[in-house]
């Protein structure tokens, strides 16, 4: 949505972003230091065991998944390992930074909503977007992982409301 928005500046009226990619934090995420470190990418995940890894990675406070839907999940994931592990490979080699010179271009007022506790992505990145968009409100959740509107859903509708009311 960023970049749709950097790209169609006249129509998009608002925006809101939740842990987003696109530019280059000054922390490097837990995540990509792993990658970096031992060429393992923790989103994706071939074993039950990967999984559980992955969803401790992305959430503060990982949800319990029942056995049978975590085993279909792994299947599911297993089977298009290789194509996801090439879109993250790809994102690595220079996509993480996409959006950082297109941020200027974006002129609706922005929302960034970021769990400050995010493995993905880390919160540094806010810094980014607050320099590069023209009107930004940044909100930094504790407790929170990569993903606020699963793990803080109330609170993470509540801000986009606000913030929609301000936008008017």
């Amino acid at each position: 949505s960023g970049y749709y928005a950097s790209q169609y500046p006249k129509r998009v009226k608002s925006l809101a972003l939740l842990d987003p990619a696109g530019v280059r934090s000054r922390v490097p995420s837990y995540l990509w230091r792993r990658y970096q470190e031992q060429g393992r990418v923790l989103l994706i995940y071939r074993t039950p065991e990967e999984f559980d890894e992955m969803l401790s990675v992305v959430f503060h406070r990982p949800p319990w998944i029942p056995g049978r839907i975590r085993d279909y999940f792994v299947e599911k994931r297993a089977a298009d390992y290789a194509f996801y592990l090439r879109i993250l490979e790809e994102m690595n080699r220079g996509g993480m930074g996409l959006l950082e010179d297109r941020l200027p271009r974006i002129e609706a007022p922005t929302l960034v909503i970021w769990g400050a506790g995010d493995l993905v992505l880390h919160v540094s990145g806010m810094e980014r977007f607050k320099k590069g968009l023209k009107t930004c409100q940044g909100v930094i959740l504790e407790n929170c992982g990569h993903v606020p509107h699963w793990e803080r859903p109330r609170e993470t509708e509540q801000l986009y409301r606000r913030f929609l009311a301000g936008v008017g």
